[in-house]
């Protein structure tokens, strides 16, 4: 700085005497100046000090200097545009704005805003409403864009309800055909038949007994050995007898259950199978 300086003073003395009564010293001081205000990042100040040693009546080495420091200056000097905006989205016009508690007339809401490096704090008002923003600027930062909203914000409308679902109808379920009581019947025929069956071998046993008693006398214990096969006869027929009643008394009961069953259940299911065996007849079925 010193040599610049002396080079400076040696390059003033050189010039006509009507550039010395320009105060070639103040060029010289200006130059100082914007040197130390860039140091200390106060570029907008720079810029104006800085444009004092670009004068014509500055030496010219002195301005090419200056003049090359100002274009410096322009490109580092950072700039902010904001979008002004009501609670509804609005663009906002003629809203007063502080900036590091001092006043601005500039229009922030159309123009670019130019400020030294670092953080600064702007106050927006509108209609009686304010917003707060604090934002750090960078050297060489551009037309940098930031919305702002003053004003509440509305609350957005309630979700509409949800569309009724469509009611399908749903049909009835169809149940099954009850058919004819086949079970019913094929019991009450089972027990018929038993009830036949009794009263026939019945019969027959009564049969060989009246014949066993003119033959045995009445103790029956002194019978010829010709009546044996007709007391076999009566012991067996007496059996058959006693079975078809048991089975006469199983089939009609059972039929008649399985008719109020089918009445008041009309898919319940039965199923009976009969049987008949030597000297014997039954039913079996699941129900």
């Amino acid at each position: 700085m010193r040599r610049l300086r002396t080079a400076l003073v040696v390059a003033a003395l050189l010039v006509p005497a009507g550039a010395r009564a320009d105060d070639v010293a103040d060029c010289i001081d200006a130059n100082e100046k914007a040197v130390q205000q860039r140091k200390d990042h106060r570029l907008r100040d720079a810029r104006i000090t800085n444009s004092r040693c670009t004068a014509t009546s500055c030496p010219e080495d002195l301005r090419r200097i200056c003049a090359d420091r100002s274009d410096k200056l322009n490109d580092a000097i950072p700039s902010i545009v904001f979008d002004l905006r009501d609670g509804t989205g609005h663009d906002l016009t003629g809203v007063a704005v502080t900036v590091d508690g001092a006043a601005t007339t500039a229009d922030l809401g159309s123009t670019a805003l130019e400020l030294d490096p670092g953080l600064h704090t702007f106050v927006f008002t509108s209609a009686g409403q304010t917003a707060e923003r604090s934002f750090v600027l960078r050297e060489g930062e551009k037309q940098r864009r930031e919305a702002i909203v003053i004003g509440p914000v509305p609350e957005p409308p309630p979700p509409p309800p949800p569309a009724p679902s469509a009611v399908v109808p749903v049909a009835p379920p169809v149940l099954p055909s009850a058919g004819p009581p086949v079970a019913a019947y094929t019991a009450l025929g089972v027990g018929g038949l038993g009830a036949v069956a009794a009263a026939v071998f019945g019969s027959f046993a009564l049969a060989n007994k009246s014949s066993l008693d003119g033959a045995c006398g009445a103790d029956k214990k002194a019978c010829p050995s010709s009546s044996q096969s007709d007391i076999r006869s009566m012991h067996e027929n007496a059996l058959v007898s006693d079975v078809g009643l048991g089975v006469a008394v199983v089939g009609l009961g059972l039929g008649g259950v399985l008719l109020l069953v089918r009445h008041q259940s009309p898919t319940a299911a039965a199923h009976v199978e009969p049987w008949l065996g030597a000297r014997s007849l039954g039913m079996t079925g699941t129900f």
